[in-house]
């Protein structure tokens, strides 16, 4: 219940504001989410720390790097774990130069 009020309400707000959102997190958990949440309809990309999924797709998004958050000019991240979000969180904000917000599916 938690996970779809954070969750659901800020796809919902991102989608109103015109964000750029990503998805941090190429596997099961994200699977899962898009069950809920159609991913591609929230989402441009994803972003996974793992260089072998780098450069391939998932769920029909591209996946990039953490490294590329810049360039793609994203505004919004929805990182899809349940573990190590604060490394993750960390990774997001040392590779923008910009303010991008973090949401976290489980605080």
């Amino acid at each position: 219940e938690g996970l779809e009020r954070r969750v659901g309400a800020a796809l919902a707000r991102w989608k109103t504001e015109g964000r750029k959102v990503a998805i941090y997190g190429a596997g099961l958990h994200t699977v899962h989410l898009d069950a809920l949440y159609d991913i591609r309809a929230n989402a441009t990309l994803i972003l996974d720390g793992d260089p072998a999924k780098q450069g391939t797709t998932f769920l029909g998004l591209p996946v990039y790097g953490p490294q590329d958050i810049d360039r793609l000019e994203i505004d919004a991240v929805l990182i899809s774990s349940q573990r190590f979000t604060d490394e993750i969180a960390a990774t997001v904000h040392r590779h923008s130069s910009r303010p991008v917000e973090v949401e976290r599916c489980y605080d």
